[in-house]
């Protein structure tokens, strides 16, 4: 992880990709609601935490992208070396081509792809991937509805639930394609760690 330093000896990383920028975003999102809630300012926290909501699942978004890119990569380049491989290699690339995430939307994409790439679908019914199913709820409430009426009496709590669910998600969509690897990013979440803060559910923003 590059850095540089000012002459004011503030230090600045250089960062890897919006996801890396995301999570410092969130970092600083997080201390931000913390401070609005200590003051009593739970109307601006909650502003925050929306916001930390719909970044979390960019964070999630952004690494499926990445996985699903870097494993149909790694794949055409493997039909390339088989001598029977040019008809695999035709195929999908076909379907790489009619199948983008801005024509099928992520929802239906990490529902189906899985499956079709892999052979496995994603584990949705337990553990980070469903707490990531709930908090993919809650931000299409908050994008789409015209007036979010949820009472967030928590709103760091809340917000560190969320971004602890994303990235535990964004470590399973990754491993679900290469299970062999680590995590891509597991440097940069020393350099900003997410605390275990218990999985995010819908109940948490009642």
């Amino acid at each position: 992880m590059a850095r540089i330093s000012s002459s004011l000896q503030q230090q600045y990383s250089i960062h890897e990709d919006g996801w890396t920028e995301t999570l410092a975003g969130l970092s600083l999102l997080v201390k931000q609601i913390e401070e609005f809630e200590k003051s009593g300012d739970n109307l601006n926290a909650v502003y925050l935490l929306r916001l930390a909501i719909i970044s979390s699942c960019y964070l999630a978004e952004q690494i499926f992208s990445k996985s699903v890119a870097a494993y149909v990569d790694g794949v055409l380049r493997g039909c390339a070396k088989q001598p029977n491989g040019q008809r695999e290699k035709r195929l999908l690339e076909n379907w790489s081509q009619d199948n983008t995430l801005r024509k099928v939307g992520i929802s239906r994409a990490m529902k189906e792809w899985p499956e079709i790439l892999t052979g496995t679908k994603f584990n949705r019914g337990e553990g980070a991937l469903q707490a990531l199913g709930a908090l993919t709820k809650k931000r299409n409430d908050i994008v789409h509805k015209l007036n979010d009426r949820t009472q967030y009496s928590q709103p760091a709590q809340i917000a560190k639930s969320a971004i602890f669910t994303a990235v535990e998600a964004c470590k399973e969509i990754e491993k679900h394609f290469f299970p062999d690897n680590n995590f891509f990013y597991s440097e940069w979440l020393k350099e900003y760690p997410v605390a275990n803060s218990g999985f995010f559910n819908l109940k948490i923003t009642s």
